[in-house]
C-alpha cells in the first residue's frame, strides 16, 4: 500500500496539479452549490430538500379542536376559519425562483408564479398562502448577490485557468528532469485576491440576507394567517447558503496567501 501511495505520489499527474488547482476546485464548488440554492423549489426534483421557507396549513390531528386564543372572541374569529382549512393539508415550500406544493402527501408541483399553481386546480388553498409566499419571493428574498457571487466565481476560475502550469524540463547542467513551477503574473494574481474577497462579501451577504429575512418572512406569516398556518425557514436552504461563504472565504484566504508568498519569493529572488 505505501507503495502505490509513493508511486502516485511521484507520478507526473499528481506533480503537476498547483495550488491554484486546488483553489479552482474550491471555486467550482461554490458555484455549483450556488446554481443548485437558486434551483431550489424550482425544480421538482430538489424541491423537497433545498427551500427557503415551508408554509402549511395547521395539522387537524395536532389541534383537532381549532387554535386557542386568549379569549373567547378570538376563538369565534379563528373558530370557522380552521373548520375550513383544516382539511386543505396543503405544503408550500417557496425558492428564488419558484413555488413547489404537495396535497395530502401527494406528488410535488413547481411552478414559476402562485397563479399558475392556483390554476391548476389540483391544491385547496383557502387562506391564500400561494400569494403570501409569492409576495415574499418577489418583494423580500433577493438572488442578485448569489448571482453576483455566481459570476464572479466563473471570472476568477477563468483567471487562474491562465496561470502557467508547471511542467518538467531537463536541467543542462545535470541531464536530469526538474519540476519547473514559473510565477503568474502579478497583476492577475492581484486580481484574484481581490475578485475572491469580493465574491466572499458578495456570498456573506447573501447567507445573511437570505437567513434574517426568511426567519422574518416566517413569522410574519404565522402571525398573518391568526395561527392557522404554520411557517418555518428551510434549514438546507441555509445551511447551503453559509456553506457557499465558508467556500468563498478559504478561497479568499488561500488566494492571499498565495500571493503574498510569491511576493516574498520574488524578493528574496532580487535580494540574491
Amino acid at each position: 500500500m505505501t507503495y502505490w501511495l509513493r508511486k502516485l505520489a511521484q507520478s507526473r499527474g499528481i506533480r503537476s496539479i498547483g495550488f491554484h488547482h486546488l483553489i479552482m476546485a474550491v471555486i467550482a464548488s461554490a458555484v455549483a452549490m450556488t446554481a443548485v440554492l437558486l434551483a431550489g423549489a424550482g425544480a421538482t426534483s430538489i424541491a423537497q430538500r433545498i427551500y427557503l421557507i415551508e408554509v402549511s396549513y395547521v395539522d387537524p390531528k395536532a389541534q383537532p379542536d381549532g387554535p386557542k386564543g386568549p379569549t373567547e372572541a378570538w376563538e369565534n374569529i379563528t373558530q370557522p376559519v380552521f373548520n375550513v382549512v383544516k382539511d386543505s393539508q396543503l405544503v408550500t415550500r417557496l425558492g428564488y425562483f419558484g413555488l413547489c406544493a404537495s396535497q395530502k402527501e401527494g406528488p410535488w408541483i413547481c411552478a414559476g408564479s402562485a397563479a399558475r399553481l392556483v390554476y391548476s386546480g389540483r391544491f385547496v388553498d383557502p387562506l391564500g398562502l400561494f400569494h403570501m409566499a409569492e409576495k415574499v419571493k418577489d418583494d423580500v428574498i433577493f438572488p442578485g448577490f448569489l448571482i453576483g457571487s455566481a459570476g464572479l466565481g466563473v471570472l476568477v476560475f477563468w483567471l487562474f485557468a491562465t496561470f502557467p502550469g508547471w511542467h518538467e524540463e531537463k536541467d543542462t547542467a545535470t541531464g536530469s528532469e526538474v519540476l519547473v513551477k514559473p510565477f503568474p503574473s502579478r497583476t492577475v494574481m492581484v486580481a484574484c485576491v481581490a475578485f475572491t474577497g469580493l465574491g466572499s462579501l458578495f456570498s456573506f451577504t447573501a447567507a445573511l440576507w437570505q437567513h434574517t429575512a426568511s426567519a422574518t418572512a416566517a413569522t410574519l406569516l404565522e402571525t398573518s394567517t391568526a395561527g392557522m398556518a404554520r411557517a418555518g425557514v428551510g434549514a438546507s436552504g441555509v445551511a447551503l447558503a453559509w456553506l457557499i461563504f465558508g467556500l468563498w472565504l478559504v478561497a479568499a484566504i488561500a488566494s492571499l496567501v498565495m500571493h503574498l508568498s510569491i511576493a516574498i519569493l520574488d524578493r528574496l529572488v532580487e535580494d540574491d
